[in-house]
């Protein structure tokens, strides 16, 4: 569906983005994949909705934008790699 750089929080290209729509191997349900990478660090967010991915994908972009400037680093633990279901 869509491709390109990851910034960081000064616009500086840190990885690639990428947001497509799969199958499930074992199932008949398409999800909506957004993955990207921030230098070594991969990061993955899946759901039945494109919609619900974006959301999520904004919400955890403000907490890192909050975080920055206050000179904090956050992990999360939900969207930290796993492996999961192959798309067809």
């Amino acid at each position: 569906m869509r491709k390109g750089p990851e910034s960081n929080k000064d616009g500086q290209r840190v990885g690639e983005r990428i947001l497509v729509l799969c199958k499930e191997k074992t199932q008949d349900e398409t999800q909506a994949v957004l993955a990207w990478t921030s230098g070594s660090t991969y990061q993955e967010i899946r759901s039945a909705s494109v919609d619900d991915v974006l959301a999520f994908e904004k919400q955890l972009k403000a907490k890192e934008l909050l975080s920055a400037r206050a000179g904090e680093s956050v992990l999360y633990p939900s969207v930290l790699p796993v492996p999961g279901p192959q798309c067809r």
